[in-house]
C-alpha cells in the first residue's frame, strides 16, 4: 500500500515539507524564563528573549526574539503575535 501511495503521488508529503508551512518549528520556540516574573504588557515596556508577558486580551506569551526596531515576537500558546515596546510615553 505505501509503495502505491508512493507511486500515485510524485511528490509526497515530507516532515520538511511540512515543517516550511508551520509558523513556528518546535526546535525555534523560546522557553520562557522561570527566574523572573511575568510582566504585564505596555507599550512602553521593554522586554527581552524569554520573558513572560501577560496580555489584557491575548493572555500569557513568551518573548521569542525582536521583529524589527520598538517591536517584539510574542508567542501566545501555538500563535505569535508581534507587538510594540520601548515606544517613549507622551510628553517625555
Amino acid at each position: 500500500l505505501w509503495r502505491q501511495l508512493v507511486e500515485v503521488d510524485p511528490h509526497p508529503v515530507t516532515l520538511d515539507l511540512v515543517a516550511r508551512h508551520v509558523r513556528i518549528r518546535l526546535d525555534e520556540v523560546i522557553e520562557p524564563n522561570l527566574t523572573k516574573p511575568v510582566q504585564t504588557y505596555s507599550i512602553n515596556g521593554t522586554f527581552e528573549v524569554g520573558d513572560r508577558i501577560a496580555h489584557k486580551t491575548l493572555g500569557e506569551g513568551v518573548c521569542q526574539g525582536t521583529a524589527g526596531a520598538g517591536k517584539i515576537k510574542v508567542l501566545f500558546g501555538e500563535e505569535t503575535k508581534i507587538l510594540i515596546h520601548q515606544r517613549a510615553a507622551a510628553g517625555g
